[in-house]
């Protein structure tokens, strides 16, 4: 049997791989691996790349977040192993005179073709909640007495608007239809979960409106906290 003795330079190429925690992944012998993405994006502001900007993907219809990242200093951003089906990006950044949160929904047919996804606008363009104001207190409105939501509208070609109005625990109470408005009255009966078709009682809600623009984005303005009494 023939023994083979390491030489001192094979004693530290594994070393020093096991000391950075990672193991060589040489394809002919050309060096490592680079991992490819195979979906990838841009978030940009009024035009202009936005970073740090947080990046979620979920399942189309699914809160459920299956992978995030923010945007480096030219908006940019990328996901690796993306399975093919249906999909939702997020964007969402705390920062003056932009969306909440923009999302769109899109297929990816094959995972082993990269996709470029249309860039994602997250500036607001104007539109922003107008009343009632933040931890506003009201009385509670009625068919006779109702209380009305009003907003300004996004200086960008638009599908339609609709308004929600949530409970203290987050559940959707009342939503409007679909339209191109910047106001609407509410008469306090609910159209969802268990005040469905009643009168909403005093207490503490949220409302919020979602914008969906011509490019398939969906941008969701501030939240608004108001109290019923």
């Amino acid at each position: 049997m023939r023994w083979i003795y390491p030489t001192a330079i094979g004693l530290l190429l594994p070393l020093s791989f096991w000391l950075v925690g990672c193991e060589a992944d040489v394809r002919d012998r050309v060096g490592p691996r680079v991992p490819v993405p195979n979906l990838t994006g841009q978030v940009v502001r009024a035009g202009a790349g936005a970073d740090d900007v947080e990046v979620e993907l979920r399942r189309a219809g699914d809160a459920a977040v299956v992978d995030s990242t923010e945007t480096d200093q030219q908006g940019r951003f990328a996901f690796f192993g993306v399975a093919a089906g249906d999909w939702e990006i997020k964007a969402s950044r705390e920062e003056p005179g932009d969306f909440d949160s923009v999302s769109r929904t899109f297929v990816l047919a094959d995972e082993e073709v990269p996709l470029e996804l249309a860039a994602i606008d997250i500036h607001a363009y104007g539109a922003a909640p107008v009343e009632p104001e933040d931890q506003a207190v009201l009385p509670r409105p009625n068919l006779f007495a109702p209380m009305a939501f009003r907003w300004q509208l996004p200086e960008r070609e638009l599908r339609g608007v609709r308004v929600r109005c949530y409970d203290a625990d987050g559940g959707a109470v009342w939503t409007s239809l679909k339209d191109i408005y910047n106001e609407i009255a509410w008469n306090g009966i609910g159209d969802e979960g268990e005040y469905r078709g009643e009168l909403v009682p005093a207490g503490a809600y949220a409302w919020r409106v979602k914008v969906e623009l011509e490019d398939g984005l969906e941008g969701r303005l501030d939240w608004r906290e108001f109290i019923l009494q």
